[in-house]
């Protein structure tokens, strides 16, 4: 039964080693309880007691004198209290210690101890420890699977202390903590060990908090007030990070960022530096440019020079007006090799001086002229229709000078995007906040809240903690059942992606197109989308998807025929699969499991060609930045447009001079005919010259096409004016708005 996420095996692993660690803690935030908390027996005499403890008196568990500390109300982040010490009030007959306290303000979740006691921050969660005598405590919450329970959560901690199966469970009981609820209190023990644990157990839906202590039994024995005491102090509230309520707040799951820099980025304007950052354009929800830091623009009859007028209000976050001198920078950092930008030919290598300046020739970019503090005279290498749409993409978005030179400065940005960057705790959290004097109309939510890797996102979904969701294979079933509550909130969207396998036709033995033929015909498609994606997305037989202008289904392209893909492999110059050198896939992961879409397709090599292929995983945050520097024969290298016109997947997958042609497929006749197509001003003939690449580089096999879909997500029904896009719109940070029924309409 699977009911726990990695974290908490993570857990168990490390905390099983720490053996007999003892007992509980000591100290509440009541004034009767820290009374009761004096100085107590030691196992060894010091002039400051280690673990002060209860002498005779029994406390009585009653709301304290002084609250546990929360977050207090502000829409002005401070710094997250993961551990903070705050000084309990001093009776007048006997002095009391420092108090400890643990608090989690995102899930909402708290507790004291005895803050002489070595505390650590771990993933998730709180460990302390105490030497004498020896105490061990952690406090953590998880999400529990769907139909499974609090036991059987509880089950699975049995092994902190030993064989699951060889404990037994000493008692279960329900204990009234300060804040007037009540949490189950489970003991349980090894046979015949002389140490046991606790758990003060609580829960929020499907979210469970847990205080879990290990010491020995003596130790209960002999200080049953304190660890009363410190159970007592547990507590579960609204989750808050940082004080932010989510009455007018987005709730999102998120990864770690590789980078909030728009000229490093490999992503969208959807993504995080979509809000925090902005450009002179952007594309509206009808897939148009319209826009931005420029309020209108001008195209010389050439079609060669763009000559575009800021906005006089438009800001930085600190207030400073953004000038065409801050763009002239921006732009000419994100094209200087000492950057290393990935993307910045892809997307902007069509101004003149462009490449000249990525290739260390030049200093400045010739193409870019500022004519005064809010005019931009841009000039381009040939007449190009898509040029402003490539403008779209973070690589042209704007940064400031001074802030980019400073240490750190990605956790601290100066944008210029509707939202500022409030809080980024690495691997935890990412809080954005309004700017309100945004340029344009300032965004309908007061607050973004980014949590990372906090748990199954679905879980978090339906336990209310996020509020929107994609759905992968795992639960498409629930969601799509009608009798289901989550049906009512799926949203399909179309998709401009088409995954792909990429082979490096440099590497043997894929420098044989025949060999890269032969792969391609043995991978049954159909089966992969019906049984593996079940049906969420539709076998792939053309590069560009469908929706993109340009797509046609009279591409010719190979489908599942393994006896050819034999005949294929034979007729290679390599003759047959015991020929063959290794062969690597190369993927993103952590080092587990492969995904079953990989694995039936290897399975599918293995069968019908006789083929064994090494699979080489590479960390998923850096992934794209990695694969470039190095990978096997073939790549996981799927593809979503960034804008509507075929020369984003053609044009800068295949063209042998693009960065993002890594697999080093080069036809000369395809490189002629596409940069022809670059430059064609009647929308046909376009069109009919891409039709004709497209088959071409389908014939060559530089890859193989795999699925094509639709996107799906869960939206909460208070979630409004969300963005239905195939494409990452900056938008979707600035028009979506949180509307949640009034006790009235309720």
């Amino acid at each position: 039964m699977k009911y726990f996420t990695f974290n908490i095996q993570l857990y168990l692993t490390r905390f099983c080693i720490l053996l007999l660690l003892p007992v509980l803690l000591n100290v509440m935030g009541c004034q009767s309880i820290m009374a009761a908390l004096g100085e107590g027996p030691r196992d060894e005499a010091t002039a400051t007691p280690t673990w002060p403890l209860p002498v005779t008196a029994t406390p009585s568990i009653v709301p304290p004198t002084m609250p546990a500390p929360v977050m207090t109300n502000t829409p002005q982040p401070t710094a997250t209290p993961v551990l903070v010490y705050v000084s309990a009030p001093t009776p007048i007959v006997t002095p009391t210690p420092e108090v400890g306290y643990y608090g989690d303000s995102t899930l909402g979740f708290g507790f004291f101890y005895p803050s002489t006691w070595s505390a650590e921050k771990i993933n998730g969660g709180i460990r302390v420890e105490n030497d004498s005598p020896r105490v061990f405590l952690l406090g953590l919450s998880n999400l529990i699977d769907e139909g499974a329970t609090p036991d059987d959560f509880i089950i699975e901690l049995y092994n902190v202390i030993g064989e699951a199966d060889t404990v037994e469970r000493l008692s279960d009981t329900v204990l009234n903590l300060w804040d007037g609820s009540q949490a189950r209190v489970i003991e349980f023990a090894e046979a015949g060990s002389s140490r046991k644990a606790r758990v003060t157990l609580l829960n929020r839906g499907r979210r469970v908090f847990v205080v879990l202590l290990v010491a020995s039994l003596e130790t209960f024995d002999s200080h049953p007030e304190t660890l009363q005491a410190i159970a007592a102090s547990m507590h579960v509230e609204e989750p808050r990070p940082h004080g932010i309520s989510r009455q007018n707040a987005l709730f999102l799951s998120s990864g770690q960022p590789r980078t909030l820099d728009p000229a490093q980025t490999g992503g969208s304007a959807g993504g995080t530096i979509g809000a925090i950052f902005s450009g002179l354009v952007m594309l509206d929800e009808s897939l148009q440019v319209g826009p931005d830091l420029a309020e209108r623009w001008e195209i010389s009859d050439d079609g060669l020079v763009y000559t575009f007028y800021l906005r006089p209000d438009a800001t930085f976050h600190n207030g400073k007006p953004v000038t065409a001198h801050d763009v002239k920078f921006s732009w000419e950092r994100a094209a200087d090799p000492a950057t290393e930008s990935n993307t910045v030919t892809t997307y902007m290598g069509d101004i003149v001086g462009v490449k000249a300046k990525f290739e260390g020739e030049a200093d400045e970019i010739a193409g870019v002229e500022v004519v005064d503090d809010y005019t931009l005279k841009v000039t381009i290498d040939a007449p190009k229709v898509y040029f402003l749409a490539k403008l779209t993409y973070p690589t042209s978005f704007v940064v400031d000078e001074q802030n980019v030179q400073a240490e750190d400065w990605e956790h601290h940005p100066n944008g210029t995007g509707p939202f500022r960057l409030l809080t980024w705790e690495d691997d935890a959290l990412i809080i954005l906040g309004r700017y309100d004097n945004f340029y344009q109309e300032p965004a309908k939510l007061e607050h973004v809240i980014l949590m990372m890797y906090a748990d199954v996102p679905m879980w978090m979904y339906e336990n209310d903690e996020i509020d929107m969701t994609g759905v992968g294979t795992n639960n498409i079933e629930r969601v799509t059942d009608p009798a289901n509550p989550l049906s009512a909130d799926l949203h399909i969207t179309p998709g401009l992606c088409t995954t792909r396998y990429m082979f490096d036709v440099t590497m043997p033995p894929f420098d044989d197109p025949l060999v890269r033929q032969a792969f391609s015909y043995a991978i049954d498609r159909q089966k992969l989308a019906e049984v593996v994606l079940k049906g969420m997305s539709q076998p792939a037989y053309t590069i560009l998807p469908p929706g993109m202008p340009g797509y046609s289904q009279d591409i010719k392209a190979p489908t599942f025929d393994p006896d050819l893909a034999l005949e294929l492999l034979t007729a290679s110059t390599y003759g047959s699969a015991d020929n063959l050198p290794e062969i690597t896939f190369t993927t993103s992961g952590l080092g587990g499991g492969l995904s079953r879409y990989l694995s039936a397709i290897l399975e599918m090599w293995r069968t019908h060609l006789g083929v064994e292929v090494t699979v080489e995983q590479l960390e998923p945050i850096s992934f794209n930045t990695e694969v470039r520097k190095h990978h096997g024969q073939i790549v996981s290298r799927g593809w979503c447009a960034d804008y509507p016109d075929p020369e984003n997947f053609l044009d800068v997958l295949y063209h042998s001079d693009t960065q993002e042609n890594f697999g080093n497929y080069s036809n000369p006749e395809v490189d002629k005919l596409l940069e022809r197509a670059r430059v064609e001003a009647d929308i046909e003939t376009r069109l009919a010259l891409y039709h004709q690449i497209e088959q071409m580089i389908i014939d060559d096999a530089p890859d193989i096409l795999l699925s094509q879909g639709q996107g799906r997500s869960l939206l909460k029904p208070y979630l409004k004016n969300y963005p239905s896009s195939p494409i990452g719109l900056a938008l979707k940070w600035r028009l979506p708005s949180i509307e949640r029924a009034t006790e009235t309409q309720e």
